[in-house]
């Protein structure tokens, strides 16, 4: 997507340059303005076509990992977000952060260990505008598309990447029911399942003792207002961690709550595969026994027939 650059409106001022006795003076920084001030509207507008240049070129493949590698101009970046009070300006940044963060077809930059980016795309998936918000997940996405980035975000303030995520699958009234936003849910709900595959045990251990992540994964699957994607990639979750969390860890307990509760759910075969997972390990199985609920949750699951689109 390429912008284009804005063009300010000088008030006051006619085609030739007159404005009704104030001289246009032309500074050495050629930016043209006057003494009532429109200088400095000038100067906004040139940092906004600065940054829209600056997305522009992000938008052409092969110039990302060049500029990724130009020292403090992914910290520049980042600066737009909290410095510029347009929102045109946010969402330039947050469609250039966007574009470096997808890299090119060999690279997947590795972006996470920058702690300014990351706390620049967590406040603009916090923005009014949804296509702002949108870019901004997406960028999460495609940073947690390389398993040496998981860590750091799973690390990052104890959790806060894991906690936005799931922020955005789960809360109903920052996102109303509209195409973009239920877009933005799913690209979440993606990205904590990029994460939750990891082949880093920290990342997975953080990720599976994350406060309330499995039980909220589980709810949702009995969601009236999430989509049909969210949901299989919850599900997905919740069959990879059980793949992966056994007896002794603490963590187990909550993930058979979480399988309890999420049941119900027969439209892919993932919470059955989960709870098989658990008992191929001779470990698990007392466990399992005796966790309430769950005797129960397996026999009503070994009648369930038909279509499981129904």
């Amino acid at each position: 997507k390429l912008l284009t650059p804005l063009a300010p409106k000088m008030d006051g001022m006619n085609a030739s340059g007159g404005n009704g006795g104030e001289i246009a003076t032309e500074g050495a920084n050629g930016i043209r303005g006057t003494s009532a001030g429109v200088g400095l509207y000038m100067t906004e507008a040139s940092r906004f076509n600065a940054i829209a240049v600056l997305t522009n070129l992000t938008s052409v493949e092969k110039n990302r990992m060049l500029m990724l590698s130009e020292p403090g101009l992914v910290n520049n970046i980042a600066r737009v977000v909290h410095n510029e009070r347009s929102d045109i300006a946010r969402q330039c940044s947050a469609l250039a952060i966007m574009n470096l963060s997808n890299g090119d077809r060999e690279h997947v930059p590795e972006l996470a260990g920058n702690d300014a980016l990351l706390e620049s795309i967590i406040k603009l998936t916090k923005d009014d505008a949804p296509e702002t918000r949108s870019n901004a997940v997406i960028a999460l996405f495609n940073v947690a598309c390389a398993d040496e980035n998981t860590v750091k975000l799973a690390r990052y303030k104890d959790g806060i990447v894991l906690e936005v995520l799931m922020r955005i699958v789960d809360n109903e009234e920052d996102f109303a029911d509209t195409e973009m936003n239920d877009d933005v849910r799913t690209t979440a709900a993606e990205a904590l399942f990029n994460i939750s595959c990891s082949s880093i045990v920290e990342t997975t251990d953080r990720f599976a003792n994350h406060p309330n992540l499995l039980e909220t994964c589980a709810l949702l699957l009995k969601s009236h207002y999430v989509n049909k994607e969210v949901k299989v990639y919850c599900a997905a979750i919740l069959r990879r961690i059980a793949e992966i969390v056994h007896y002794p860890k603490q963590c187990q307990l909550e993930l058979l709550s979480a399988l309890v509760k999420a049941s119900t759910w027969t439209r892919t075969t993932c919470i059955a595969e989960a709870f098989l997972s658990q008992a191929v390990v001779i470990d698990n199985r007392s466990r399992m026994v005796e966790h309430h609920g769950l005797l129960t949750a397996l026999s009503k699951l070994a009648l369930v027939s038909g279509n499981p689109e129904s």
